[in-house]
Order: structure tokens, then sequence, then C-alpha cells
């Protein structure tokens, strides 16, 4: 077994969940009002009445299986069970993987069905204002993959325990090497550290809590990026192949500007706070991205002839 990693300190641990709290009580306030206009649209509540989920099976089930999965993911944590610890940051990725892939390819198909169907029996959707329907087509998308974003939300506490796990880990490595090197540790490593050889915890933990709301502010992105495609192309195959490639696109450079914010040796020691905007920043920025793409969308639905198109 691996040597066990130092204790963290009462202050920290203290600092810890006052971020806990803090970013709960951000998260609340920043996506909840979008969150509750997203649930009341008429394509999206038309969905819900089609294909409901049973809500009260899922309040008790969802919250047991999460804190099931949390306390596997820490109990792995505390008896440096490495591959135990691998397996529940495995699991949750693969099924955050999952669902990324499955936006872009279920808005596709969404859009494309919607398109046809409107073109040759029009409902209400025909009334409905642009912003309005493509916000819709992209959010019964993320419906038809309901159960995978079920699973997700279960496997995201396990997902940050597990990130804050290996970071501890990496970090503690690197904290061993520069005391047992001196002078001669690499200087990258060194810069990694608080003074004295710490490790930075309130960063750490502040990076697993972005890493698991990261998901749920890339996926309404990843789903209008795939109506983006069906309305260009309205073609199946072609579609798709764009949708995939954008929605890649797009995921390798927010987590790779998410990387870089939440490591950079620069933000550190005073500059945590900024650190902490960045990172905010980060996921606001995605939101802001997700709006603008909607906005480009109900453009250029407008412009679908009549005889092809909703409009």
């Amino acid at each position: 077994m691996s040597p066990s990693p130092p204790a963290i300190p009462l202050a920290v641990r203290r600092a810890l969940l006052r971020l806990l709290y803090a970013s709960q009580t951000w998260a609340v306030t920043t996506f909840g009002p979008p969150l509750l206009r997203w649930w009341g649209n008429p394509l999206l509540h038309e969905a819900r009445a089609a294909r409901p989920l049973p809500w009260a099976v899922l309040a008790r089930a969802v919250p047991i299986a999460a804190s099931l999965l949390a306390m596997l993911a820490a109990a792995s944590w505390a008896i440096t069970e490495r591959a135990l610890g691998a397996i529940i940051v495995a699991l949750p990725l693969g099924v955050v993987m999952v669902a990324f892939i499955a936006a872009p390819v279920a808005a596709v198909r969404t859009s494309l069905a919607h398109i046809r169907e409107s073109g040759t029996t029009p409902r209400g959707i025909t009334t409905a204002v642009p912003v309005e329907i493509v916000w819709g087509v992209a959010l019964v998308a993320l419906w038809r993959i309901r159960w995978l974003i079920v699973a997700g939300l279960v496997v995201t506490p396990a997902l940050i325990i597990g990130i804050l796990h290996l970071d501890v880990a990496a970090f503690t490595n690197y904290r061993e090497t520069v005391l047992a090197l001196g002078s001669a540790a690499s200087p990258e490593q060194v810069r990694l550290l608080t003074p004295g050889a710490g490790i930075p915890y309130f960063r750490l933990a502040a990076r697993a809590l972005s890493a698991g709301l990261l998901p749920w502010v890339i996926l309404p992105l990843l789903a209008s990026l795939g109506v983006s495609a069906a309305i260009l192309l309205r073609d199946g195959a072609f579609s798709l192949t764009l949708a995939l490639i954008t929605a890649l696109a797009a995921l390798l450079a927010i987590i790779g500007v998410w990387q870089v914010v939440t490591t950079l040796y620069l933000l550190g020691q005073v500059l945590e706070a900024v650190r902490l905007v960045l990172t905010a920043s980060v996921l606001i920025g995605v939101g802001a991205l997700t709006a603008l793409v909607c906005r480009l969308n109900a453009d250029w639905l407008v412009n679908i002839p009549a005889d092809e198109g909703i409009i």
C-alpha cells in the first residue's frame, strides 16, 4: 500500500466547507432561473408528457445511489486502494463521455424530425418564436438521453471526490520529491506547491468542484451544436458528422481552458481568488456561448425555405 496523504488541517477543512457552501449558492443563483425557463419550454413540456420520468422513485434513488458512490470513493481514498480509486474515477468519466457523444447525436435526430414534421403537419410549434423553438429542440434532445443524465447526477459526487483524490495524490508526490531533492527539485513542481512545500488543498478542492459542474454546462452547448448542424445541412449523415466534429472541438477547447485556469501556478497564493473568478467565468462563458449558438440557430432557422422547415 502507498503511504497515506497528510491530514488536512482544520482551517483548510473549514475553508473547503465554506467553498462548498458558496459554490452551491452560486450555482443555484446562476443556473436556477435559466433552468426554470427551460423547464417551461413548450416542446420540452410535450416531450416530458409523452415520456415521463418516475420522479417519486428518482427523488429517493438518485440521492441514495449518489451518496453510496461518494462514500465508496471516499473509502477508496481512506484505505489508499488505488485499483478501486481508479474504477471510481473511470466510471463517472465514462458516463460523462457517453453523454457528451449522445447529446449532439440526439440533437441532430430531434432537429431533423421536427423540421420534417413541421413541413408536413404544422402544429403549435409554427407559432413559437425561433429562439424558443431552437432552445426547445435542444432540450428535447437532452430529454431523449434523460437516463444518461440521471446516471450523470448519480456519479457526479464520486467524480468530484475522485478528481480531488487524484490531484491530492499527485501533489503529495510533488511534495515528497521537492522535500527529498531540495534545491535540485524541478522548478515546475516547486511552483505548483505553496511556500514551505505545502499542498494547495483549497485550489484542488475548487478544481474538483468545478469539474463536477463542468459537464452540466457543456451538455446544453453540445446539444445546441447538434441543432446547428441539422439546421445548416438538413441531411442525416452530414449533419451528424458536422455535429460530432464541432462538439469534439468545443469540448477540447473548453476542457483545455479549464485545465489551464485551474492549474496555472501563476495564479497561486494571493491570486487564488482570481483563479476562482476565472474558473467561474469559464462556466458562465460556456453558458453564454450556448445562448449565442441558440441565437444563431434561430437566425438560421428563419432562413429555411417554407417547404423544408419550421418557419
